[in-house]
């Protein structure tokens, strides 16, 4: 098709080809403006209702006026094949960047913010991309990142027969409701989403396997890899947020771009997320996290260990264990985790005993409270537990 003119559009080169479409870079030659053409596959041009969802749904994209997506212009027939004029973006790939290099957690925030704002502004218009992966994401030359391929996306409601046969996705980037063939909305793409932040950041995908069968059982089944998140030094939040993006069941995924976005944004500035805060290892080993943790569960082991009389050498023991090795400079972080110690109950028969249990208590608090960003909810707190047959799940809600 080099050199051919269709309509005012003279194909100057061929840009790409994919499993739905080949694109060409061509010139308007009205408009003298250089423009993408992208011709839908042959095979998919056969099904009269393919072609009329596709113009109807690229009719409802071409409205999305966004600076973080590229804008569909028009949309033509050749030889009867279905095309759609789009936006130039004089730009890299996504893909090309990472397969050069790693990004820095700051460039891939600013990255994924500016696909959630694109994404944002097409899921209001009920619009979902469900093909979001590094190849539709273009990052041009004066710093904007945009999404491409919006005029292959889904109207929320569109048919069965569309939802299937017209766009399937990318399979290392597909939801778990997408791989099995459920109707999806737009939280399969802040699925894709997590799964484009993970690889910017890693240079690797959370679910890979050399067979796309072995990856959609992975996707279903298995839980995400994010050691190399740790390894590499990333804030424990991050690892959050991606795990929140990547929940199997989407009632626990984000609920919308925004959301995703405010917790990106968050980590941009260095400010506490909205995500509930678990337990994190960030400059030490998760072998080395568990032998810190080790240390304060040997320390109650040793406390409940002394029988009916609490012997203040085994109480100090602990507490001298535990404090040298809190002393190391390279600390365990917990992204402010939230603790509380319940009061320790004396099993002596002696009522007197009871202030040892109450000293155990305090002496614990106060060790835990050395920990940089644990947060230790205080004695006053915690001491109406005391004496009660609450579970620790009921204490928790309460």
């Amino acid at each position: 098709m080099i050199g051919q003119t269709i309509s005012h559009y003279r194909i100057l080169q061929k840009l790409g080809q994919g499993g739905m479409a080949e694109v060409y870079l061509a010139e308007d030659t009205r408009l003298h403006r250089r423009v993408a053409l992208k011709f839908l596959s042959s095979p998919l041009m056969g099904d009269e209702e393919i072609r009329t969802r596709f113009e109807r749904e690229a009719q409802a994209a071409a409205t999305l006026h966004h600076p973080n997506i590229v804008i569909i212009h028009e949309l033509g027939e050749f030889e009867g094949r279905f095309y759609m004029v789009m936006e130039y973006v004089e730009g890299e790939l996504l893909r090309e960047l990472i397969d050069k290099r790693t990004l820095s957690l700051q460039e891939a925030l600013d990255i994924a913010i500016q696909i959630c704002d694109g994404l944002s502004k097409a899921h209001q218009a009920r619009i979902v991309h469900r093909d979001i992966k590094p190849e539709n994401i273009v990052l041009s030359r004066d710093g904007w990142v945009k999404i491409l391929d919006f005029g292959l996306a889904k109207l929320q409601g569109a048919s069965k027969l569309t939802e299937e046969a017209f766009t399937r996705g990318t399979v290392e980037y597909m939801s778990p409701e997408q791989a099995q063939g459920e109707s999806i909305d737009h939280r399969t793409d802040i699925w894709s989403l997590g799964v484009v932040l993970y690889e910017m950041i890693t240079g690797k995908l959370p679910f890979y396997s050399e067979s796309k069968m072995a990856v959609l059982y992975q996707i279903v089944n298995e839980e995400p890899h994010l050691l190399p998140l740790v390894d590499a030094g990333m804030p424990g939040e991050l690892e959050l947020i991606l795990k929140k993006a990547l929940q199997k069941n989407r009632e626990k995924r984000y609920q919308s771009v925004d959301e995703f976005k405010a917790d990106l944004r968050s980590l941009q500035k260095g400010k506490s997320s909205e995500v509930p805060i678990k337990l994190i290892a960030k400059t030490v080993s998760r072998k080395r996290k568990k032998f810190y943790f080790f240390l304060i569960s040997l320390l109650a082991l040793l406390i409940g260990g002394g029988g009916y009389v609490f012997r203040s050498e085994i109480i100090n023991l602990g507490l001298q264990i535990l404090n040298t090795h809190l002393q190391f400079r390279e600390p365990i972080y917990l992204d402010k985790y939230r603790v509380a110690v319940l009061p320790f109950t004396s099993i002596s028969p002696d009522p007197k005993d009871e202030y040892f249990a109450d000293g155990i208590t305090e002496e614990l608090i106060s060790t835990l409270s050395k920990i940089d960003d644990l947060s230790v909810i205080a004695r006053t707190s915690i001491m109406p537990y005391k004496g009660t047959t609450k579970s620790i799940a009921e204490s928790d809600r309460s």
